[in-house]
């Protein structure tokens, strides 16, 4: 509705969703635990990484109180991936940023007021609302450390650039995947 869709492609995309809803419902409707965190918000958990004030908010997040440990879960609509390797560069772009928000998912949960010290986060799950053959999708990832340190770095630099309005040109850096991790080891590597 907020979109302003003409009627006849809002009902097109009101009936697709009802749809894929009642799909993904049929087929997790046992893996929903009561325990299991909806929706949450990190607004208030004063999460910092260095000076960089960072927040979110996650779908969902499963709790082994065992091994304190937490899984957390993104749900995305749209095309599944089957694996973090893309084939075109669009896939490549898809894949990196999926797992960037993982990895940031694990930054702000263990740097959370009220998750400090008591849990860790070392997976993350991507379910895919649209079925594949009428099949829901996941994709699993286990965080990487090297690639968590260097998100962490990356953060730390992004938010000083910002605080001083130092917006370095990009024009030279190609646009796509490449480009992409051009521009990242540059700023990691203080180049710009």
């Amino acid at each position: 509705q907020r979109h302003r869709l003409n009627k006849k492609d809002f009902n097109k995309l009101l009936e697709k969703g009802k749809d894929q809803l009642s799909n993904f419902y049929e087929q997790k409707k046992d893996n929903f635990n009561p325990k299991d965190i909806s929706e949450f918000d990190f607004r208030d958990q004063g999460v910092q990484i260095g000076n960089a004030s960072i927040t979110g908010k996650i779908d969902k997040i499963t709790i082994n109180p065992e091994t304190h440990e937490m899984l957390v879960f993104d749900y995305k609509t749209g095309k599944a991936m089957y694996d973090w390797n893309g084939r075109y560069d669009y896939e490549l772009v898809k894949s990196w940023k999926h797992k960037n928000q993982l990895i940031f998912y694990k930054l702000l949960v263990e740097n959370a007021r009220s998750f400090r010290g008591k849990y860790t986060v070392n997976q993350g799950v991507l379910e895919f609302i649209e079925p594949h053959k009428d099949e829901i999708k996941t994709l699993s990832l286990t965080i990487d450390t090297q690639e968590l340190a260097q998100l962490t770095k990356l953060i730390q630099i992004v938010y000083h650039k910002i605080t001083n309005l130092d917006f370095p040109d990009t024009s030279e850096y190609e646009q796509s995947f490449f480009g992409i991790q051009h521009f990242i080891i540059d700023l990691l590597e203080k180049r710009i």
